[in-house]
């Protein structure tokens, strides 16, 4: 806490009874939602046998819901620590501070990092629930936990280089739209180009190293990687990544690539939000100079 703009940030939060009814609103929808879905389902009984596999695609579903939060939820949390700041014309008070763009775009990232993994980890009542209904052991719930975990590093990063690079809320807001289209819908298009571009006649795909290695690239920057990743692990079912990976005529059948693959998407993931506020640091501190 050595830097006064973080500890300025979190005594202000931690007195603001904001984050308080954000955890309270958004506990009471997805405990809303569980509870409709442990009521509602009628495939737990297959004849005198009791079925956990309907419980657990609830739990992924749970799951999506909350990764969908994640970048609903942050931006608007970046937005109000910028908007602030310049309106009390924070960055002209701190500007002699050595290292002051490391310091200021580090402080939102924490600020905002933090408060969404109080989000993140207060669901964990009603996740458990999940438990004694679908049989989740302590492993799912944890590998849940780190998912949500990078996601909300990979937008919370995002979101601080939109609002650091812009200063009108709706114009950042627009340029966070644009980065996550580019990460989550560019990247397929991209991939469907290159298997255009391998296609011969007919369904037959003639690929090559050069172009499988594009398309894992790809693929592996797209975040819905780290999320199929985790649903494979929770449902067990595989089919999604078979059918796909074979339409684009790449061998997703050995074990090096089970193995490896999800968790180089993760890395991705950290290597991607690293390089966002590394660029955010860099705009700022053109602007310091000028």
């Amino acid at each position: 806490m050595r830097h006064p703009i973080l500890f300025s940030d979190m005594l202000r939060e931690g007195r603001n009874l904001r984050m308080a009814m954000m955890i309270i609103f958004y506990d009471a929808i997805l405990a809303f939602v569980t509870i409709l879905f442990l009521l509602f389902n009628t495939e737990s009984y297959e004849g005198n046998l009791y079925s956990y596999s309907p419980y657990r695609t609830q739990f992924f579903m749970i799951s999506l819901i909350q990764i969908l939060a994640i970048f609903i939820i942050i931006p608007f949390l970046v937005e109000s620590c910028f908007s602030r700041d310049r309106e009390s014309h924070v960055t002209d008070q701190f500007v002699t501070i050595p290292n002051f763009a490391e310091e200021y775009i580090v402080s939102k990232f924490v600020l905002v990092f933090l408060e969404y993994e109080m989000i993140n980890f207060s669901s964990l009542p009603i996740l458990t629930m999940y438990c004694s209904y679908g049989s989740i052991g302590w492993r799912e719930i944890l590998r849940l936990m780190i998912m949500l975990t990078l996601f909300t590093f990979w937008a919370a990063s995002v979101s601080v280089f939109s609002f650091s690079v812009i200063s009108r809320s709706v114009q950042a807001i627009s340029v966070n739209v644009l980065i996550l289209s580019a990460f989550f819908l560019g990247t397929l298009m991209s991939v469907e180009l290159i298997r255009s571009s391998s296609s011969l006649a007919g369904n037959y795909v003639q690929t090559t190293p050069l172009t499988n290695t594009l398309s894992l690239f790809f693929m592996a920057v797209n975040p819905i990687s780290s999320g199929i990743g985790y649903y494979v692990n929770i449902t067990g079912n595989n089919e999604i990544v078979s059918s796909y990976c074979s339409h684009l005529g790449i061998d997703n059948t050995s074990s090096l690539f089970i193995f490896f693959y999800y968790k180089l998407a993760a890395l991705a993931c950290l290597i991607t939000g690293l390089a966002f506020l590394g660029l955010a640091i860099l705009k700022m501190r053109r602007e310091r100079k000028i």
